[in-house]
């Protein structure tokens, strides 16, 4: 589980790689960053927030409170959040957890 300081601002990137490796490089591809609880927040459309191709087959989406930064807020530190991956390409479109991100 990546962590990161709530004072930081860093990029939280993943690499994406295709099961059949077709290039995901013109895809584009959004994440959400939900409330770690159980059950499971399933985010909306709303939730998720446009990341940039690093190269590689890696994303990246800036988090903190930096200029550019997603702010994640929680109302306690230590604090979690369920990571929710969007992948759109002409014929599908899945959206599902992938990671857990830690706040501290």
């Amino acid at each position: 589980m990546p962590s990161q300081s709530r004072l930081s601002t860093l990029y939280y990137r993943r690499k994406i790689v295709a099961t059949d490796n077709t290039d995901l490089s013109g895809d584009t591809v959004r994440y959400a960053f939900m409330p770690h609880t159980n059950p499971r927040t399933v985010p909306t459309t709303g939730d998720f927030h446009a990341a940039s191709y690093a190269g590689a087959n890696v994303w990246q989406i800036l988090i903190g409170p930096g200029t550019g930064g997603l702010v994640l807020t929680a109302s306690a530190y230590p604090a979690t959040f369920d990571v929710w991956e969007w992948v759109s390409d002409a014929n599908e479109a899945p959206a599902e957890p992938v990671d857990v991100l830690e706040l501290t």
